[in-house]
């Protein structure tokens, strides 16, 4: 059986540039859905930190293993959204 999954992402950045929210809306029919909200807060010339998660309106503060795969992965991908913003900005 093949099941439908759908996966949107959103990275929302405040003026200086700085990843300050994540959000993560999984659906799989198999499942059911999964809603993530992650927050940072910005850190002085190092990557933003992440200091809440909501999964399925469930709020955490400590975070697990799985949690901070999670958080690197976002920082990763916000990372070359930022990169590739910035380079479309100055063609």
């Amino acid at each position: 059986m093949i099941s439908a999954q759908t996966n949107i992402e959103e990275y929302f950045f405040d003026d200086a540039g700085n990843l300050i929210f994540h959000k993560q809306n999984y659906v799989n029919v198999d499942t059911g859905p999964t809603l993530r909200e992650v927050f940072f807060v910005p850190k002085k010339d190092s990557l933003p930190k992440a200091v809440r998660i909501i999964e399925n309106k469930k709020a955490r503060d400590k975070f697990s293993p799985l949690d901070r795969d999670v958080i690197k992965d976002i920082l990763k991908v916000s990372e070359k959204l930022k990169d590739t913003f910035d380079r479309s900005i100055n063609m």
